[in-house]
């Protein structure tokens, strides 16, 4: 991997997880429970993945 994939990889990287975490505030209100959130994007991110995978 050259050092310009690197970078490229780290950007998508770094944008990827700023998007996410945007996402999440803003489906986070203030009257839900974060716990419950915080499952329910893990489970997405499982699900996600494992897709990925296969």
């Amino acid at each position: 991997m050259t050092m310009l994939e690197t970078v490229e990889t780290l950007t998508v990287f770094v944008f990827l997880t700023a998007v996410a975490v945007s996402a999440a505030r803003d489906r986070l209100s203030s009257d839900a429970d974060p716990v419950a959130e915080v499952k329910r994007l893990y489970v997405e991110a499982r699900l996600t993945n494992r897709n990925l995978n296969s």
